[in-house]
């Protein structure tokens, strides 16, 4: 059994009549005891 687990998530940003999707489908799982990083690019 997972610790954490992410099942098929999906962000989107939207700005007025526009959506972007950043992320479809997405799925992960971490274990207690495992080091996890996220490292998000943002770019303007």
């Amino acid at each position: 059994m997972s610790f954490i687990d992410f099942e098929n998530v999906k962000k989107e940003y939207t700005a007025g009549d526009v959506t972007i999707t950043a992320v479809e489908n997405c799925s992960f799982s971490v274990e207690k005891g495992q080091l996890v990083v996220i490292h998000l690019k943002r770019s303007i």
